[in-house]
């Protein structure tokens, strides 16, 4: 039977296959992720410090308006008034900015909600004391300027400008985190799919290993089956042809004989008879392996198919060719299959010598044939060969 190739190799390979591109995908997925993450990161932070540069600007506009109230309480000069209504006008637009920079933000629209009511306040102390600077002098002013309201208003800004860099902080550290472990996540997806690649290809390349070694053997057996008999496992007539004339050229390259015994069993008819198919496959079997016992490792067995066999060797002379021949029919003598003691065969044996006989393959093949015939007119159980050679104490037993 051939060697079967494994079916599942494909869905293996298929399964493998699916398996890795599935982790690619899901790498690819998280290293987008972390990108998206990344760049979400940094544009919060880069937003944070916008907020919180608005945040300074604010501030540094209250207190320039502040200075500037100051200047003109203790001058009384005009010119002050234009940096206090510049500062705040920044002030007032900055906070709308603000708003605007937190809108979806609840935490920080509630703060600056507070921070918008302290800096109102803020401003409207600041100008009530440059508008009583203006109406009743400045001692009024003064008066207004060294209460405390105003630094009560300043220390609630602080305090919630405090509020708002904290929220930032700790939206920016939450985000970081966020970031950290989503980048934990993609490195260790892309350790995994390393992992499982490097594992999937060595199951890949010895699946595939597997597969190739399985056909190799398939195709071995094949070809093996091709050029052998599949009773006998002894070469077959094709790979006995192919032999034959490679020993034919090489016995004409190297001016020597190439010799050719064609076998035919006597009595093998009879046993199939009387005994049937499977005892005669038996026989055949039993006979193989003697024969190969008795033939060098440099000779070629093969059979013909039938009770027929073939020999081909590089013979020194007709008499070591007729030698081999007289072995074969030994080895076979005496009963071949077991609990039939009384069935018995024998083997009449044709030989033709290239190039004494023949000049060709094909025609040593049938010069050795014939040899093969005149040896079963000869009496059967003998070697024989084109002209006959009759040794003297069988010749009683030529027909007529």
């Amino acid at each position: 039977m051939f060697p079967a190739v494994p079916e599942h190799a494909p869905r293996k390979l298929a399964w493998l296959l699916v398996s890795m591109a599935s982790l690619l995908l899901l790498t690819m997925a998280a290293a987008w992720s972390l990108q998206r993450m990344t760049d979400a990161a940094q544009e919060q932070r880069h937003v944070s410090t916008q907020r919180l540069l608005v945040l300074e600007k604010t501030l540094n506009s209250l207190h320039k308006a502040e200075t500037a109230q100051r200047g003109y309480l203790i001058t009384a000069n005009a010119r002050h008034l234009e940096g206090w209504e510049k500062s705040t006008q920044e002030a007032r637009q900055y906070h709308a900015t603000l708003v605007a920079m937190y809108a979806g933000d609840p935490t920080a629209a509630k703060l600056l909600e507070s921070f918008g009511r302290w800096e109102r306040l803020k401003l409207e102390d600041l100008e009530d004391s440059i508008q009583a600077q203006r109406d009743v002098g400045r001692d009024v002013a003064e008066t207004l300027a060294h209460a405390d309201n105003g630094r009560h208003y300043m220390v609630q800004i602080n305090k919630i400008i405090g509020q708002l860099e904290a929220l930032e902080a700790d939206s920016n550290a939450a985000l970081q985190k966020l970031v950290a472990r989503r980048r934990a996540a993609t490195y260790g997806a892309a350790l995994v799919l390393f992992l499982v690649a490097s594992v999937a290809s060595v199951l890949v390349w010895r699946l595939l290993r597997r597969e190739a070694a399985a056909r190799q053997a398939l195709h071995e057996r094949m070809a093996h089956d091709a050029f052998h008999d599949a009773l006998t496992l002894l070469p077959n007539r094709r790979y006995l042809l192919e032999e034959l004339e490679r020993a034919v050229m090489r016995a004409r390259r190297q001016h020597r004989l190439a010799a050719l015994l064609f076998i035919d069993l006597d009595g093998f008819k009879r046993v199939n008879d009387s005994l049937g198919h499977e005892a005669g496959d038996a026989l055949l079997q039993r006979v193989s392996e003697r024969f190969a016992r008795t033939v060098r490792q440099s000779d070629l067995l093969a059979r013909l198919g039938g009770d027929e066999f073939a020999v081909v060797l590089d013979a020194d002379s007709r008499i070591s060719a007729a030698a081999l021949g007289e072995r074969l029919i030994e080895a076979i003598r005496g009963p071949l299959i077991d609990g039939h003691a009384d069935v018995l065969v024998s083997a009449s044996i044709g030989i033709a010598l290239f190039p004494e006989d023949a000049p060709d393959s094909s025609t040593l093949l049938a010069r050795a044939d014939q040899a093969m015939y005149l040896a079963k007119r000869l009496g059967k159980s003998r070697v024989a060969s084109l002209p006959a050679a009759i040794e003297p104490e069988r010749k009683e037993t030529l027909p007529a």
